[in-house]
C-alpha cells in the first residue's frame, strides 16, 4: 500500500476490538522525505501505511513522528488522541527524550533504530490498543445490558469503581481486594 492512501474504518481499528485479518494503519508524521521512506518500506508489508495530507490525519491505529512533524502535528494529534475510543500510540523517532515531557508522546525511539526494535516496540503498543479497544467494547456491551444509565457508564469515575481496589490490611501487613 502507498503511504499515501487511507484505510479509514479499517476493520483492526474499529471501537469493537475485533480483528478481521486486516492491518493495523501506522500514520507517519515524519517531515524527513528519506526517514519517511525508508520507515514505509518497512512497516509497508505489515501495517497499512498513511501520511499526512491537506492539514489533515486520516485514521490511524499509530502514529510515528519525528521533530518536524510534531510541531507540524502536535495539537491534530492531541486532539485525535483525545477523541479516540481507547489508547492511540504516538512514537516519537528521534531519540530526543524531552518530547515525553508533553505526555503526547508515549515511547521514543533513537535514530538510527535497528529493525528489530522498531517492530517490537509498534508491536507492544498495537497490542495494547487492541486490548483497550477490546476492554471499551466490552464496557459498552455491560453497559448495554445492565440496568445502569448510558451516563453512569460512560462517567470515567464511575467506571473505575467497578474494578476491583487494592487495601493493605494493617494487621500482618496483607492485601485485601475488595469491590
Amino acid at each position: 500500500m502507498s503511504d499515501e492512501q487511507s484505510t479509514p474504518g479499517s476493520a483492526w481499528s474499529q471501537p469493537t476490538g475485533e480483528t478481521t485479518g486486516s492491518s493495523p494503519t501506522v500514520l507517519l508524521a515524519v517531515a524527513r522525505s528519506r526517514n519517511r521512506e525508508l520507515l514505509a518500506a518497512h512497516l509497508d508489508t505489515d501495517h497499512a501505511v498513511v501520511t499526512p495530507t491537506d492539514g489533515s490525519l486520516p485514521e490511524f491505529d499509530s502514529c510515528l513522528v519525528d521533530a518536524a512533524g510534531l510541531d507540524r502535528w502536535a495539537e491534530p494529534l492531541a486532539d485525535r488522541r483525545e477523541a479516540a475510543t481507547g489508547f492511540l500510540p504516538i512514537v516519537f523517532v528521534g531519540g530526543d527524550t524531552s518530547a515525553l515531557e508533553d505526555g503526547l508522546v508515549d515511547e521514543v525511539l533513537p535514530v538510527p533504530v535497528k529493525r528489530s526494535i522498531l517492530d517490537a516496540r509498534l508491536s507492544n503498543l498495537l497490542d495494547r490498543r487492541r486490548g483497550s479497544l477490546a476492554l471499551a467494547s466490552a464496557r459498552r456491551q455491560n453497559c448495554a445490558s445492565s440496568a445502569r444509565s448510558q451516563r453512569e457508564c460512560l462517567t470515567p469515575s464511575l467506571m473505575c469503581s467497578s474494578f476491583l481496589t487494592t487495601t493493605a490490611s494493617s494487621s500482618g501487613g496483607t492485601i485485601g481486594l475488595s469491590r
